[in-house]
């Protein structure tokens, strides 16, 4: 991460046949981060430590 940012936000999808995950990955300058998965639009939430 760059050290004159703040935050960083990374945004992706996977896509199988019919199936689909959305993955946002963020985290902050205070090193607290979080990661969420969404398949079929419904969002988890991993915490990272």
């Amino acid at each position: 991460m760059d050290e004159n940012l703040d935050s960083c936000r990374c945004e992706g999808s996977l896509v199988k046949g019919n199936k689909s995950a959305d993955i946002i990955y963020s985290a902050q300058k205070n090193y607290s981060a979080e990661f969420i998965v969404k398949v079929d639009n419904v969002r988890t939430l991993i915490d990272v430590l």
